[in-house]
């Protein structure tokens, strides 16, 4: 009775052809073979092997040939993915809670539609800033007065309020 180790993650192992050659390296190795046969069928004159056609399959035998060689494990064209992948991903993540992304759309349409009949709330009177000169300088005095007590606080809309404690 043979006694074998069966190696723990399945997944991780790749399955040998031949020797140490993968299904990965197999196809990479046979892809010239194949492209150059279809070469010496299609391209002028047909059925013969001319030196433009040896030069493309040779080409072509040296790229997929190192592309198929191994390192730590992985195949040069696998590193190549790896590489590429890495380098064409954002630099920068930018969090947006408002995204739609895997929303249910449905439910939006739906409000939507509930929205439009109901009537518009008044928007609250924005002041503006066209003051005299001289109610200006009025103001720059009262606001830095000590005596006066003023405090500036931010409400949770982001609006600016104003609240005067003391005035002598």
């Amino acid at each position: 009775m043979r006694i074998s180790i069966v190696p723990a993650q399945i997944t991780t192992v790749e399955d040998k052809i031949i020797g140490n050659i993968t299904v990965q390296q197999a196809m990479l190795l046979g892809v010239p073979i194949l492209v150059g046969f279809i070469i010496a069928i299609v391209f002028p004159p047909a059925g013969q092997f001319v030196t433009y056609k040896i030069a493309i399959v040779l080409g072509l035998f040296a790229i997929c040939g190192s592309l198929a060689i191994r390192i730590k494990d992985r195949i040069i064209a696998k590193w190549i993915k790896l590489f590429v992948v890495y380098s064409a991903r954002p630099l920068y993540y930018v969090f947006d809670k408002n995204s739609t992304y895997l929303r249910n759309h449905e439910e939006s349409e739906v409000v939507a539609e509930t929205t439009e009949d109901v009537k518009p709330i008044k928007k609250p009177v924005t002041l503006t800033n066209n003051i005299s000169p001289k109610e200006f300088v009025r103001l720059e005095q009262f606001a830095t007065d000590a005596r006066a007590g003023m405090k500036f606080e931010v409400g949770k809309k982001g609006e600016l309020n104003v609240h005067i404690t003391e005035v002598k």
